[in-house]
């Protein structure tokens, strides 16, 4: 995990509480994720370092001192799962059903939503 860590891009000086407290999170939650070794690494490097993630959470005033590693933790799992679970390619037919015959988006709206859009208008 210290590896993890101190070896990512820009994140040399970051063993502080919070972020010890993240990775092992991350670590424990995403086994297959750092078992792929030296791709897990190099997957740290493309993140933002760490300890400016962790200042702008203490700048939003959101978050309590001792809540910090969870947040961040979840922070870090969704940023890498982009790297280790990217999104299938959808195929076009999936758009399909949005289409009207004419080729022309559908209008979803019911008559009801237009007259209550029109009221607040």
């Amino acid at each position: 995990m210290i590896v993890t860590i101190i070896e990512s891009a820009d994140n040399e000086n970051v063993l502080v509480t919070p972020v010890i407290e993240a990775v092992h999170h991350m670590m424990t939650r995403q086994r297959a994720w750092t078992e792929t070794g030296s791709e897990w690494l190099e997957a740290f490097d493309h993140l933002p370092p760490l300890m400016t993630i962790l200042e702008v959470m203490r700048e939003l005033d959101l978050f309590l001192e001792t809540s910090l590693g969870k947040y961040l933790g979840m922070i870090l799992e969704n940023k890498l799962r982009k790297h280790f679970e990217p999104e299938p390619i959808r195929s076009r037919g999936s758009s399909e059903s949005l289409r009207s015959k004419s080729g022309s988006p559908r209008d979803c709206s019911s008559s009801s939503t237009r007259e209550s859009t029109r009221r607040l208008a």
